[in-house]
């Protein structure tokens, strides 16, 4: 060890899974961009919209993670989830400052097992990452 804590709540901690939520939501962000322009070039049917969204939190939390855990370089599993966590609810508080109002109950829990799932996954990669 190189002397700093690595407790998920210490100051290093912290850094480390803010910078893994930026990182998430930076993807997300440019993907859902790329999918809105799929779905325009290809007249893709609003029936898309729902599987490309999850597809781009997916893929978006799957990189927050994976950066928690290569900062973090241990609990990879632990740093991921708290990054999903915030990543989802970063997302579901935007959508309601947005006046989407609240979504079904099913929608959130899909897309927050995505997002903390996907983290998780991402984290432990990146820790174990050669």
């Amino acid at each position: 060890m190189d002397g700093k804590k690595k407790g998920l709540f210490s100051a290093f901690g912290l850094k480390t899974v803010l910078k893994g939520v930026l990182a998430g939501l930076i993807v997300t962000a440019l993907l859902l961009l790329l999918f809105a322009g799929v779905m325009l070039w290809f007249s893709l049917p609003l029936a898309w919209e729902s599987v490309l969204t999850y597809a781009a939190t997916a893929a978006g939390a799957f990189a927050g993670g994976f950066v928690s855990g290569v900062l973090a370089r241990e609990k990879g599993l632990k740093f991921g989830a708290v990054t999903g966590a915030l990543m989802f609810a970063v997302a579901f508080l935007t959508g309601l400052i947005a006046g989407r109002g609240v979504p079904a109950v099913g929608a959130i829990a899909i897309s927050a097992g995505i997002s903390v799932g996907f983290a998780a996954l991402g984290g432990a990669v990146g820790v174990n990452k050669k």
